[in-house]
């Protein structure tokens, strides 16, 4: 689920369904169904992320959809968008919105397998800039760091951080205190403060 700021508004999916709850008495305010758009029986909603106005809601899926809508109305904003990994991974496993001010670009970048593909959000509709690939271990999650920075997880244990611009890894963090210690990194969260802090929420109940 996400919550919205903006709107004081959390979102939540369920397979091919996006519900919209006010936050502050929990009542259903919306819900909208993306089945008729996707092209797979099979295929569902894997990963959701709102843009950097909190207006739009990134949508992508198990077989390698990323999709724009509007969260409000459930109405599609772009058509759709067939991403895959280097490792033949088709899952978008997490995706987040970027936007460089001062170049004025939007991205989305996602996680598919082990590859962020990155993507160009324009007025035009959303297009296939570049992809990274670092190593064999599968994405679990992201987190944007800056304007052209973001940082993920793989299910190795180690944070990667990537420039967008640079398209290359400018740091990886190890996260194993113990060499022997078998981990998943499950969530990130970046707090913006003057000493960047980086949270990492690990599969055996520790936080770094």
């Amino acid at each position: 689920a996400l919550y919205n700021r903006q709107f004081k508004q959390v979102v939540s999916a369920d397979r091919d369904t996006v519900i919209t709850w006010d936050a502050k008495t929990g009542a259903k305010i919306f819900v909208f169904r993306v089945r008729s758009f996707l092209t797979e029986d099979d295929d569902h909603i894997s990963s959701l992320a709102f843009d950097e106005n909190g207006r739009r809601l990134i949508i992508g899926t198990r077989h390698g959809v990323i999709m724009l809508w509007n969260y409000i109305n459930g109405q599609p904003l772009t058509d759709l968008r067939r991403i895959g990994g280097q490792d033949g991974g088709t899952e978008v496993s997490g995706c987040v919105h970027l936007v460089n001010k001062m170049q004025q670009l939007r991205y989305v970048a996602a996680a598919v397998g082990n590859t962020c593909v990155l993507l160009e959000d324009s007025d035009a509709g959303v297009r296939e800039k570049d992809s990274f690939h670092h190593d064999d271990y599968v994405i679990t999650s992201m987190a944007v760091c800056g304007p052209t920075t973001i940082a993920y997880a793989t299910d190795g244990g180690n944070i990667v951080v990537l420039s967008l611009l640079l398209v290359k890894a400018v740091g990886v963090i190890d996260c194993h205190d113990d060499p022997d210690s078998l981990f998943t990194i499950e969530a990130l969260v970046y707090l913006k403060t003057k000493e960047n802090i980086l949270l990492a929420g690990r599969s055996d109940g520790y936080i770094q």
